[in-house]
């Protein structure tokens, strides 16, 4: 048996098998920062969806708000020229009680309008904000990347060495 050539082999193998550990601890490292980077990408793209969403759900709100006051402005200018005419040309009684309840019921009807429109955006507005956080969720890579195990290159080169030892003899 040649034992330099012999010590020659094994001490090559032993570093083929640290150098794999090595490299598999890289991967994993290498892996793991992916797995970040990527994780990250996704919560961000969610955060920008939920800021537009926001914004979308702001300028609702704004618009609603300036409609309700459209509507009652409105409501109050039509009621004051309807009840200047009524006393410019001397008429009263139920026929202007009339024409002012026909004022009032259409402007309720258009704040009504106004709010169920509102509350419709409103739930498509949310039903957007959780399908973006459900669907971030969902693309989150959660798995565990684990870093290599060093028994089982300690193993490897056992089984290398008893290889080169039977070769040897």
């Amino acid at each position: 048996m040649n034992y330099g050539m012999f010590g020659l082999q094994a001490f090559g193998s032993m570093l083929g098998q640290l150098g794999s550990y090595m490299a598999a601890q890289k991967k994993a490292e290498a892996d793991r920062a992916w797995q970040d980077y990527n994780n990250r990408m996704t919560r961000m793209a969610d955060a920008q969806n939920q800021n537009a969403l926001t914004a979308n759900e702001n300028m609702l709100r704004e618009r609603v708000h300036t409609m309700r006051k459209q509507i009652g402005m409105a409501e109050a200018a039509t009621t004051a020229s309807a009840e200047v005419a009524a006393a410019a040309t001397g008429t009263t009684g139920r026929s202007v009680n009339m024409v002012l309840f026909d004022i009032e019921r259409n402007a309720a009807g258009k704040r009504e309008d106004l709010e169920r429109d509102e509350k419709m955006q409103l739930m498509q507005i949310d039903n957007k904000r959780q399908q973006s956080a459900f669907s971030a969720q969902a693309q989150l890579d959660l798995r565990t990347i684990p870093d290599p195990n060093p028994a089982s290159y300690i193993l490897g080169l056992t089984s290398d060495l008893g290889k080169l030892w039977k070769q040897n003899q």
